[in-house]
């Protein structure tokens, strides 16, 4: 399985035209264990459109499990989301 350490949430790419709700969910971190990068690369990934736990399964079929996450991302969650559960990190709202 693809490990991604350093992680952290970030909006999938849109345009300033579309409306804010339609943009996604994608990852951005360092990949392990990917046929297609090396160990260490840092990777955005494609739109998240599944998560179980620390399992995340994204929009070009790829499953990441979540290891270490970002330092900064973090400080930021205990600030911001302090319920934050770190077993069940991301949620997608619909």
């Amino acid at each position: 399985m693809i490990k991604l350490h350093n992680w952290k949430t970030v909006a999938s790419n849109g345009s300033p035209y579309r409306a804010p709700e339609t943009i996604g969910l994608c990852l951005k971190g360092d990949v392990y264990g990917h046929e297609r990068f090396r160990n260490g690369d840092c990777v955005r990934t494609s739109r998240v459109t599944e998560v179980k736990g620390r399992t995340v399964f994204t929009m070009s079929g790829s499953v990441y499990k979540l290891g270490r996450i970002d330092p900064l991302f973090r400080k930021f969650l205990k600030r911001h989301r302090p319920n934050w559960n770190w077993r069940n990190p991301i949620v997608i709202e619909s």
